[in-house]
């Protein structure tokens, strides 16, 4: 966006209250908790691009987050 750095998140699901719901719910609720939490940030602090996994990370044998392979 302009050359500016964005906050990213990428998130993994894991809410009973969400089992059985469809993609667009959970979306919509996961937005609906990271806008809550956005109005009390300063506006170079918030969360501006979000992705829902439906799958883990890779790791490596040590349990880390493989960067490289997001």
């Amino acid at each position: 966006m302009n050359g500016n750095t964005v906050i990213g998140v990428e998130i993994i699901p894991y809410m009973p209250e969400l089992d059985g719901a469809s993609e667009e719910e959970i979306q919509n609720r996961l937005q609906e908790t990271v806008n809550e939490v956005n109005k009390e940030l300063p506006s170079f602090k918030r969360v501006l691009k979000m992705k829902v996994r439906t799958e883990d990370f890779k790791r490596s044998g040590a349990m880390k987050i493989l960067r490289n392979q997001v």
